[in-house]
């Protein structure tokens, strides 16, 4: 039986949310599979344990229940302690579930790369850039897709020269903006302003969840809609349409995930051209930013049909499984596929050649003391 580790938690504010996908995934996974949990706490630290298969858990968590468990370079691995020493399992793939900071950003993606072990996600470039919502938007603007208008800095640059910043994000956005974090995700940090008063209090706000702030155009008349997307490379299938109905205003985190301001209108119709835009968005954005597996886009259509990309999710929240309801792929067929594709993107990966051998060594060795200059 292969042996599939699905990994969530974490350290990051998002760490809740994770949870829910993590115990989302381990509900749905096909039963040929061994399952084990791999959960990370908000200090950092790695369990394992069937016990991290059972939401009532978390009310009362208690390691005692647990054994702690651990990856090592270059080797396939995992590592769990047990009282009479430590037992390994050779893992065939890693289903990731960690959304945000030291998850989503190519931290974990740089782990499961050393160790050899094919995971679902967005590599770990991918992954990095995706999380700066800085980083991302740029690149979105060199591959000709529509993003609004941002400026984003460190908070340390907005102490040093606060009429200069200020002065900046009126230049290139004007009021009313979105003050957000930079790197975060779930609405944690977040706020809409329409004053410079507003504007420096938002800004100390994000300030606290990260040290590099971006501001961006608030949008006043809008749709809010969302794809995801399936695969690897170049071979992308785009799932329907979901359009967000609110009243045109933010969320905080309770507001999005304890007590719904909003509901979701899935698989919605919309003008067929606005729907190839974003199609062809998408699938335009999966390549240049390397993803797998699946990713949710999050897009804005103004007053005038015109389509802009505001982020991209490479671990979404429940793997974005409700919009592929519709293809008629269910959470567990989509977990299937997504293994799939992380194998498929392994090998491709294993098919390069590491090694060139030179003279290199072997001509600094006859320089004496190994000096290559007088």
């Amino acid at each position: 039986m292969k042996n599939l580790v699905v990994i969530f938690g974490g350290k990051s504010v998002e760490h809740d949310i994770s949870i829910i996908t993590g115990l989302q995934i381990m509900q749905n996974i096909h039963p040929i599979y061994n399952l084990i949990p791999v959960y990370i706490t908000r200090e950092g630290e790695w369990w394992t344990g069937d016990k991290l298969q059972d939401a009532g858990f978390y009310e009362n968590f208690e390691t005692s229940k647990l054994k702690k468990c651990y990856f090592t370079t270059n080797d396939k691995k995992i590592k769990i302690k047990h009282k009479l020493g430590v037992r390994e399992y050779e893992i065939d793939c890693a289903l990731l579930a960690l959304h945000g900071t030291n998850g989503e950003d190519g931290s974990i993606q740089g782990l499961l790369e050393m160790c050899g072990i094919p995971y679902t996600s967005a590599s770990v470039l991918g992954s990095a850039v995706c999380m700066d919502k800085a980083i991302s938007k740029a690149v979105m603007k060199s591959v000709n897709i529509n993003t609004l208008p941002y400026y984003s800095f460190l908070y340390k640059q907005f102490l040093a020269n606060r009429k200069e910043i200020v002065r900046m994000i009126k230049i290139k956005c004007g009021f009313p903006v979105i003050v957000k974090p930079c790197r975060l995700g779930s609405s944690v940090g977040i706020s809409k302003c329409k004053t410079e008063n507003e504007l420096n209090s938002a800004i100390e706000f994000a300030s606290h969840f990260d040290n590099k702030i971006i501001v961006e155009k608030a949008m006043e008349d809008f749709k809010e809609v969302n794809i995801a997307c399936l695969g690897v490379e170049d071979k992308i299938e785009c799932s329907v349409l979901e359009q967000i109905e609110s009243d045109g205003d933010i969320f905080n985190f309770d507001e999005k995930y304890i007590k719904p301001k909003h509901s979701r209108k899935v698989d919605v119709k919309l003008d067929d051209a606005v729907i190839r835009t974003i199609q062809k968005y998408a699938k335009k954005a999966f390549i240049s930013f390397d993803c797998a597996g699946v990713v949710r886009m999050d897009f804005f259509i103004d007053i005038n049909n015109k389509v802009w990309l505001n982020e991209i999710n490479t671990i979404p929240g429940s793997l974005a499984f409700y919009l592929w309801k519709d293809k008629k792929i269910s959470f567990g067929q989509l977990i299937s596929k997504l293994i799939v594709l992380a194998k498929e993107k392994k090998t491709e990966k294993e098919r390069l050649n590491y090694v060139f051998k030179t003279e290199a060594l072997i001509n600094f060795s006859k320089i004496k003391s190994g000096k290559t200059h007088k």
